[in-house]
């Protein structure tokens, strides 16, 4: 997906100018966080690592409703 790069990390709330990113994602995850638990073993469970992937998809779905709203802005899309 053009422009997903942008949750291979940890947000930038300061370099996307997210001030309210705390406020909208209240357990924050990205792909390299899982893959470091991954890495590193942490997860006890197959039920630990699914929780992890449906987290990072429903911050997907409230950051970018549709496929290309923040993909190509980084910002979070709101409905008006």
């Amino acid at each position: 997906m053009k422009g997903a790069y942008i949750y291979h990390n940890r947000v930038d709330t300061s370099k996307l100018d997210l001030k309210d990113y705390g406020d909208i994602v209240s357990r924050p995850i990205d792909f390299g966080s899982i893959k470091q638990k991954l890495s590193y073993n942490q997860y006890k469970s197959k039920a630990q690592f699914l929780e992890d992937i449906d987290l990072y998809r429903t911050s997907l779905k409230v950051l970018a409703p549709s496929p290309t709203a923040s993909c190509t802005t980084g910002r979070p899309q709101r409905s008006a």
